[in-house]
């Protein structure tokens, strides 16, 4: 996490141990498993949604940067190159829990993806092979900005299937900008070329979830991270 807010306005975040600092755990009453992770800095905004502390960050998710020598045990699993909010645990004992917690049908995932195309939203309603096993699967999407030809969009999906975000939007004729699996490869050439994408254009940008231990509300975030907001800004 690149960002750390709460409603005192102080800073609680040690970046140098990327680890919550003893005062963010009393402010928020977090878990001290979780292990976010930090990178560039620990601005801290004093922001809440709706009376509830909101923790943000920004960033790439590769394992490595999470920090020197720590153990972690990942509680979100996301596709390599994907970047955003990210789950650690710093003690097997606890992912469970807030797996559970971020599998509940009480938590939210909010995403932002830039698609090949203009589509205005919807929903992909389309099970999904996991294995032997076929998949309930439902994507909800909308446009949020128009980028050129293409579009950038806020996409929710209902469960946490493989990739599930980027077969949706590739099985509808919108694949996400970069993906070199699911994508089309010309387009992403393109990208490449003029605007320095080397990757998926996804980005998990909000989770909100129940505090397994205490039942309230968290809400953590993750502006748009910055390689993605320099290809937006060069397609407008």
């Amino acid at each position: 996490v690149t960002e750390v807010s709460d409603a005192s306005g102080t800073g609680l975040f040690d970046v140098p141990h990327r680890r919550w600092s003893d005062e963010m755990i009393r402010e928020l009453d977090l878990d001290a498993s979780i292990f976010p992770r930090s990178v560039e800095s620990s601005t801290v905004t004093g922001k809440t949604v709706n009376g509830v502390p909101v923790v943000g960050g920004g960033g790439d998710q590769a394992a490595g940067a999470v920090g020197t020598g720590a153990v972690v045990n990942g509680v979100i699993s996301v596709s390599l190159g994907t970047s955003g909010v990210v789950f650690f645990a710093r003690t097997p004992s606890k992912v469970s829990a807030w797996s559970d917690a971020l599998g509940a049908a009480s938590a939210r995932k909010l995403y932002r993806a830039a698609v090949r195309g203009t589509p205005e939203g919807g929903v992909v309603n389309e099970p999904i092979r996991e294995g032997k096993r076929l998949l309930e699967a439902t994507t909800r999407f909308k446009r949020v900005e128009l980028l050129g030809a293409h579009a950038l969009l806020e996409v929710t999906p209902d469960q946490g299937r493989t990739h599930q975000i980027r077969r949706h939007l590739a099985s509808i004729g919108h694949p996400i900008l970069g993906d070199a699996r699911y994508g089309h490869a010309p387009t992403n050439r393109h990208f490449e070329e003029k605007h320095g994408l080397d990757r998926t254009f996804l980005h998990c940008a909000r989770i909100e979830l129940l505090h397994p231990r205490t039942g309230a509300r968290l809400v953590i975030e993750a502006p748009l991270a910055g390689d993605l907001v320099a290809v937006r800004d060069r397609m407008i």
